[in-house]
């Protein structure tokens, strides 16, 4: 639902306004609400993510509010651990959004180990059943089930192909059809990217501004930048140039290359590597 200004959320969060609504709406209706979710990764697999007094522990020694974890779990399934792993990564679900952006900005403690976390983002949707675009299991018009693993015609659960992984959704072998790495997953989530404004935001957007922001371009320009070429047999040098905004008013800086802008913050730099 979405209502059309603050009065009216906190109008509609009185339990005397919900319960006659739900139950004109539909007797089997509930309402489910917002979660804000989080990735951390490497932590500790002794950390119990099923044990509330885990997740007590977690928010006290983060300073959180009690109980604004409503959920934290392994995103990798315990049978798909290989045997010497000792990390993992989780997802951590907040009941409110500023708890999750102070965990993004500053991170937190798991286990005595500091971490650093990432909003999670929309990705699109596959189906475990057929492994196809768009659609989910309880949706799939597929009579079998296909191997995420080895693409053969039986569950991914039961696979006992593993050292023959296939792709369904690119057709090639090497990598499973749950690989992250895949060009095609890589692609769907560069088109939803494109269409999902949130996706392109590092915080869950609030009335405070700085959490508004969107994130800067990450692709890398790599050039060549003027000058004598390098002498033979000496280490060839390459160059890296920051995507840094291009102020309007600018002047040269004397002997460091770089230009900046009157308030003197730097608009472009080389940074040189070996």
């Amino acid at each position: 639902m979405e209502l059309d200004s603050d009065e009216a959320v906190t109008w509609f969060t009185s339990e005397k306004v919900r319960r006659p609504f739900l139950e004109k709406l539909h007797p089997a209706a509930t309402i489910r609400p917002c979660s804000y979710n989080i990735v951390v990764q490497f932590i500790p697999l002794t950390f119990r993510v099923d044990k509330a007094l885990d997740l007590r522990e977690l928010e006290e020694v983060n300073g959180l509010q009690s109980r604004v974890i409503n959920r934290v779990r392994w995103i990798k399934p315990v049978a798909r651990r290989h045997p010497s792993q000792t990390c993992g990564h989780i997802i951590l679900t907040f009941s409110a959004p500023s708890p999750a952006n102070d965990m993004l900005v500053y991170g937190l403690f798991i286990c005595h180990k500091k971490v650093y976390a990432e909003k999670c983002k929309k990705e699109p949707l596959r189906c475990l059943k057929c492994h196809n675009w768009g659609h989910m299991v309880a949706e799939c018009t597929s009579e079998a089930d296909v191997c995420g693993t080895c693409s053969q015609h039986h569950r991914t659960a039961d696979c006992d192909n593993t050292d023959h992984l296939h792709c369904v959704s690119c057709g090639a072998s090497g990598h499973s059809s749950w690989d992250r790495s895949c060009p095609v997953f890589q692609c769907k989530c560069k088109e939803l990217n494109e269409q999902l404004e949130d996706n392109s935001m590092p915080y869950f957007p609030t009335e405070e501004e700085w959490m508004q922001v969107k994130e800067p371009p990450k692709t890398v320009f790599v050039m060549q930048p003027p000058g004598p070429a390098a002498p033979a047999g000496g280490k060839t040098m390459g160059f890296r140039q920051t995507t840094l905004p291009w102020a309007s008013s600018r002047r040269h800086e004397q002997g460091g290359g770089a230009w900046a802008d009157q308030d003197g913050y730097q608009s472009q730099h080389w940074h040189s590597y070996e």
